[in-house]
């Protein structure tokens, strides 16, 4: 929880915290998602994204990373309660009777992978869309990035990696890192924003005639949507690259977000 400033007339240097701002709840009872290790530490993961970092044969917390996004973090800390979050008043978007699939297009999406100091990748994304005929369990699919489209495949600078600081050591862990991701609807109105750590697993191989790599995901779930990416590792190069991203949200959402009954 964080400290609430006291606004006042009087000077800042006699200001002191008055009451504190609930900005997420959780439940710390296992089990937690294990993230990665390197020789010193072991990182697991406790949803919504907090990083717990424990010392290798000591098994004590060495640190806890907290991974908040950003949208409305000024109002979450400092408007809301200890007792109940700052929860922000969301419209219904303006219902356009001529537009039969209203809700499934017109998406733009902000992401981006990084870590604590450096950006892995970033990706600006417009005017994603599904079709009715598209939705599948209870999901609207939506196609960022296709595995059968090279131009749209990126990059990924560097490895990915964690880094970590506790006492005096410092490492990083490999294959962790984390993703943060607005999703705006066809207002410009934020629908899913979400921030949190995300690691690598293999993937089960492909046929592809376009790279000869390993082929790695990362995956996300949350009641408010999935995430999963596709990458190719390049031995080469020693370089990742994402060759597919879907975001997929759940149709009642989007229902209830535009008044539709899909």
């Amino acid at each position: 929880m964080l400290e609430k400033p006291n606004v006042s007339s009087s000077s800042l240097s006699t200001s002191r915290p008055k009451w504190r701002s609930l900005i997420l709840e959780l439940d710390t009872e296992p089990p937690y998602l294990y993230l990665g290790k390197d020789r010193l530490m072991k990182l697991m993961l406790l949803q919504p994204g907090v990083i717990v970092g424990i010392w290798r044969g000591k098994n004590q917390v060495a640190f806890i990373m907290i991974s908040l996004h950003f949208h409305k973090l000024v109002e979450k800390s400092l408007l809301g309660s200890p007792a109940c979050p700052y929860s922000e008043s969301v419209g219904l978007s303006p219902v356009v009777d001529s537009d039969p699939e209203l809700g499934l297009h017109g998406y733009t999406l902000h992401f981006v992978l990084h870590n604590t100091g450096t950006e892995i990748m970033s990706g600006h994304f417009q005017q994603l869309f599904c079709r009715k005929g598209h939705i599948r369990r209870g999901l609207v699919e939506l196609r960022v990035i296709r595995r059968t489209s090279l131009s749209q495949h990126r990059s990924l600078s560097g490895n990915i990696k964690l880094p970590w600081k506790g006492e005096e050591l410092e490492g990083a862990v490999e294959n962790c890192c984390i993703m943060s991701l607005t999703l705006l609807d066809e207002f410009q109105k934020p629908f899913w924003c979400v921030s949190t750590p995300i690691h690598i697993t293999m993937a089960k191989r492909t046929v592809s005639f376009d790279y000869s790599g390993h082929d790695f995901q990362m995956f996300y779930r949350n009641p408010d949507g999935e995430v999963k990416m596709l990458l190719v590792w390049l031995e080469e190069q020693k370089q990742f690259f994402l060759i597919g991203l879907t975001v997929c949200v759940p149709v009642a959402k989007v229902n209830k977000r535009f008044n539709r009954e899909y």
